[in-house]
């Protein structure tokens, strides 16, 4: 796991933080990839999402506090229950989430937080 705040932890989360980016993976985040590039990409060139956070270790964000920043003591980045999709601009982050919005029969279900 590559992080920029180097730790002897090494950032390697547990087997449950595993467990749980790779649902985010599979449920999520291969949907939202097949999705954007079936309505948006065109050409065989696909895109690719890109992660900018998912598991951060104690000593991670114990590392980031003394940096000036304010991780939660209780973020889901602890348990690898979240990840941080990174937009290449307003655009995309607005394509993103209406794709990730919408069920499969196209009814609002869920709202993701986006930063960009």
């Amino acid at each position: 796991m590559k992080t920029s705040y180097k730790t002897a932890d090494g950032n390697d989360p547990p087997l449950e933080a595993v467990e749980n980016l790779v649902g985010i993976c599979e449920f999520w985040l291969e949907e939202l990839r097949e999705t954007y590039n079936r309505l948006y990409v065109k050409g065989p060139k696909e895109q690719g999402i890109i992660i900018n956070h998912g598991f951060r270790s104690v000593q991670v964000s114990e590392k980031m506090a003394k940096a000036g920043l304010k991780p939660s003591k209780t973020s889901n980045h602890l348990q690898g229950c979240v990840v941080d999709i990174g937009c290449k601009d307003k655009l995309q982050a607005d394509r993103y989430m209406q794709i990730l919005c919408q069920d499969k029969e196209g009814k609002t279900c869920v709202f993701p937080s986006f930063y960009c």
